[in-house]
C-alpha cells in the first residue's frame, strides 16, 4: 500500500490541526508474497497472485513452491529468515529459495539465481514506482511534497530506494 497525506492547514508543534488531512491512496500487489513468473510471452511478472501467509513463500518452509519477492530479498541477502516471527527458522531456507527462483525465473530467462532474484525486485520496485506516479505525477502532485510511508514486512526494504 502507498499511502500519501497532504494537510490544508499547516501543522506547527504544539497545535491541532482545525482541518483534517486529506489521503489519498493508491494500493498494488506488490507484497512479500508476490508470486514472480514468467508469462507466455517471456516476460517476467510479479504479482498480483499471491503465496499468501500459507503457505507463503518458499523461504518459509511451509510447502510454498513458487518464487516470491520475500524468496528474492532472502536469496540476495537483504532478510534473514530466522528473524521472521511463526515461521520455522531453517537454515536451508535460501537453498529451497534459490532452486524455485531458478525453475521459474531464471532458467526461462537465461540468468543466474542472483541476477534472476535482482529481477524480480527490479519489477516489483517499477510497479511500487508505477503506483506512486499514479497517485501523484499523472495527478499533478510533486510527490517530494508528500510523505511516503513504507509499511508491512517488506515495505521499508523497497521504501528508501523508491524515495529517491
Amino acid at each position: 500500500m502507498i499511502t500519501s497525506i497532504a494537510s490544508s492547514t499547516p501543522i506547527t508543534p504544539g497545535s491541532t490541526p482545525r482541518t483534517p488531512a486529506s489521503a489519498q491512496e493508491g494500493a498494488i500487489s506488490a507484497g512479500g508474497g508476490s508470486i514472480a513468473r514468467v508469462d507466455s510471452a517471456g516476460l517476467l511478472r510479479v504479482g498480483p497472485e499471491s503465496a499468501g501467509a500459507q503457505p507463503g513463500p518458499v523461504c518459509y518452509g511451509r510447502g510454498g513452491s513458487q518464487p516470491t519477492v520475500t524468496d528474492a530479498n532472502l536469496v540476495l541477502g537483504h532478510i534473514d529468515v530466522a528473524g521472521f516471527a511463526g515461521v520455522a527458522a531453517h537454515s536451508d531456507a535460501r537453498q529451497h529459495a534459490a532452486p524455485a527462483i531458478d525453475e521459474s525465473v531464471g532458467r526461462p530467462l537465461g540468468l543466474d539465481t542472483v541476477d534472476a532474484a535482482a529481477a524480480i525486485l527490479a519489477i516489483s520496485s517499477n510497479q511500487l514506482a508505477s503506483a506512486i506516479r499514479l497517485v501523484s505525477i499523472e495527478k499533478g502532485h510533486d510527490p517530494r511534497d508528500f510523505a511516503l510511508f513504507a509499511f508491512g514486512g517488506a515495505g521499508p526494504l523497497h521504501g528508501v530506494g523508491l524515495a529517491r
